[in-house]
């Protein structure tokens, strides 16, 4: 007969067992497991893979690794270069506010007549106004930045790992989106076109499809040829208003207005679209505001100090604060505030970008947002993102509980997904904000974390049932019958579940080395 294990070991036995019961599964995940360091070493931090230098002969170069402190003055130009493009990217959608809807201004380039230089025109391309050489010079233009960079012709600089400032212009309600970006009354009106590629926003450049022209960086706003805003959502582009319903998750007589989420927060699916069950209203009361492209400054070393973005209505859209006096400080160490270029992305980048998984299937919940600095910084103890959200002040604590802050840090790498910063604690922009703490610059959004399959019951109309839901709007929602399957958007730790078979081998083993009788 084995000798009885002594108390304590009888209790280290039973963490041990409880532990090694634990399905593989639902295991706390280490987020160390598949990040990879440059110059570095990973640590988790509340579930975040965060990269540490080697020693003090590397400073942080951003979210994957730090670089040998010689190489700071590259690193700093480096941002600036980003900076300097984002903020020339600003500066051109302002200039083309100047001309009416559905129409871009012809930017000062000397390739570009004098005569054409700010005139209001359907395309770029029609800036050479009918000159063949003209038109020559700008294609040559277009690849005169060298591998893995672009000329962005309303900026006149070549992009430095950024996406261009969207060159076409963006078509009011009523008009269609003809196939050389130009836009026109009906589908009749497009100018001919056709030799087997498509053309890209620009209106000179040709690719294989539209996703191919994203990918080299030209960018666009609105809706790509063959697509129309839907009225319900004109963020969302259809086919035809069938197709718009089906993908805003409202008839095109109301507006979509946000998930609807159950008492717990979590937002309702249609389980045969695979896309939230929306709240549909005649004017949507909650919906956040996007941001408008604006600079402001930080200070190192200055606690509290904070950086606000309004809406084009005026409300609050955006908040970045630096909570304490170890925030961040410029990777040169001077003292000099840096300037923090806030802007949202262009529609491309949610409909064929990193993120056009999260958005193809409803899941983003706020605005998308990039934020450039204009030095290289070492981020110390973090600054505080503050985005608002779909949701009401009265059920905000609820849905905070439901989704996450994610980042994408290049854009331009379509292979990329989007990865979780970390659960929202709440902010103070609008109605309800996700506040989470941020390490390095690039692009955020908050998107659902979890959410609930639903059987749909469809009323015998063709338009979804009145009700209420647990965010408190009142408006024309479809009926559903809430299941217990629920899963979630991203990576997210497990719970302690132990299952009956492995419950029992515990026992056993318990009893027979008397460890049940010790706790009587």
């Amino acid at each position: 007969m084995l000798p009885m294990p002594s108390a304590r070991s009888q209790m280290l036995l039973l963490v041990a067992l409880c532990l090694a019961s634990l399905p593989s599964s639902l295991q706390q995940p280490n987020p160390c497991a598949t990040k990879v360091c440059t110059n570095s070493y990973c640590i988790p931090d509340r579930n975040i893979a965060i990269c540490r230098c080697l020693n003090r002969s590397y400073v942080p170069s951003g979210p994957d690794g730090c670089i040998l402190v010689q190489q700071v003055a590259a690193s700093n130009q480096l941002v600036q270069d980003k900076n300097d493009q984002m903020q020339g990217a600003v500066v051109a959608m302002e200039r083309a506010r100047a001309c009416a809807t559905s129409t871009v201004p012809c930017p000062p380039l000397p390739e570009i007549p004098a005569d054409m230089h700010g005139k209001c025109v359907n395309t770029l391309r029609d800036c050479a106004n009918g000159n063949q050489t003209v038109l020559n010079k700008m294609a040559e233009k277009g690849n005169s930045c060298g591998e893995g960079s672009k000329w962005c012709p309303l900026e006149a600089i070549c992009s430095k790992g950024l996406p261009c400032a969207p060159p076409n212009p963006q078509c009011n309600d009523t008009s269609v989106r003809c196939p050389d970006w130009s836009c026109a009354a009906d589908a009749a009106s497009c100018p001919t076109s056709g030799n087997g590629s498509v053309t890209c926003p620009d209106g000179i450049t040709t690719a294989s499809s539209f996703k191919a022209c994203a990918e080299l960086g030209i960018f666009w706003q609105g809706c790509p040829p063959g697509l129309k805003p839907c009225l319900a959502n004109p963020n969302i582009c259809g086919k035809n208003a069938q197709d718009c319903e089906t993908l805003t998750g409202c008839p095109e007589s109301m507006k979509s207005c946000g998930p609807q989420r159950n008492a717990q927060g979590v937002a309702l699916y249609n389980s045969s679209t695979d896309r939230p069950i929306m709240n549909c209203m005649s004017q949507c009361m909650y919906q956040p505001p996007q941001p408008v492209s604006s600079t402001a400054p930080l200070r190192p070393g200055q606690a509290g100090e904070k950086v606000e973005v309004k809406g084009s209505n005026g409300a609050p859209a955006f908040a970045m604060r630096a909570p304490n006096a170890n925030t961040f400080r410029r990777l040169d160490n001077t003292s000099d505030a840096v300037n923090f270029t806030v802007a949202p992305v262009a529609a491309s980048a949610l409909q064929e970008g990193p993120f056009a998984q999260l958005y193809s299937t409803g899941r983003i919940v706020s605005s998308v947002i990039t934020i450039e600095p204009s030095a290289a910084l070492v981020i110390e103890d973090g600054l505080v993102l503050d985005i608002p959200i779909d949701g009401t002040a009265e059920a905000c604590d609820q849905i905070l509980l439901n989704v996450q802050m994610v980042v994408v840090s290049d854009l331009l790498n379509f292979n990329a997904t989007p990865e979780s910063v970390g659960n929202c604690s709440k902010g103070s922009v609008g109605n309800c904000s996700c506040a989470s703490t941020i390490y390095h610059f690039s692009t955020y959004a908050v998107a659902n974390s979890a959410y609930t399959s639903s059987t749909v019951t469809s009323s015998p109309s063709s338009s979804p049932n009145t009700n209420t839901d647990s965010t408190g709007s009142s408006g024309t929602t479809t009926t559903t019958t809430t299941t217990t399957t629920t899963t979630g958007v991203l990576p997210s730790s497990g719970c302690c579940i132990m299952t009956i078979s492995k419950a029992v081998l515990l026992i056993s083993v318990m009893m027979s080395w008397g460890v049940m009788s010790f706790y009587k």
